[in-house]
């Protein structure tokens, strides 16, 4: 999955990135650069990021806002948009949500969908990204039931909203 990517973002809070070896490794992320682009962010309120290259591939490393009033989601899916927008234009991509709570799962994949509309005003070509979602959680990989069809359906829905009416 990660072979044909040619962009990837890994997105969770700064103590589950801090925390990720392994998911470092396969993206061929030294622990020195990865822990550079830790402390460059400084997430506030909508989320930040830091980008880096691996050969031919981008890596994002998206930082989700650590407060969080009664008032947001704990999933803090609001800044997931943001930053997953950075893979708009890529071919292949692929998104790993490192989860605190598997709960949070169906929130943050389905505003990843949000943020790569299969149309886009800006741009005269239709290409479309094709977008790998996974989250993970601390004891394996989460899989909503349903999640994929969620997935399309809120792309086609925002396709519908954004396209002009001719």
């Amino acid at each position: 999955l990660l072979d044909d990517a040619t962009a990837v973002a890994v997105i969770g809070r700064a103590s589950r990135l801090a925390a990720v070896a392994d998911v470092r490794s396969m993206l061929g992320v030294d622990a020195a650069a990865w822990a550079a682009m830790l402390d460059r962010t400084r997430p506030g309120d909508a989320g930040a990021t830091a980008v880096t290259w691996v050969g031919g591939r981008k890596v994002i490393m998206g930082v989700l806002p650590e407060p969080c009033s009664r008032h947001n989601s704990p999933s803090r899916a609001w800044a997931v948009p943001a930053i997953a927008a950075q893979l708009r234009g890529e071919d292949k991509a692929v998104v790993v949500h490192l989860l605190g709570d598997a709960a949070d799962a169906a929130a943050v994949m389905l505003a990843t969908a949000r943020a790569l509309p299969l149309f886009s005003r800006k741009t005269s070509d239709d290409k479309d990204c094709h977008v790998h979602v996974l989250a993970l959680a601390e004891d394996g990989p989460v899989h909503p039931a349903g999640i994929a069809a969620s997935m399309d359906g809120v792309r086609l829905a925002a396709r519908l909203v954004d396209m002009p009416t001719n």
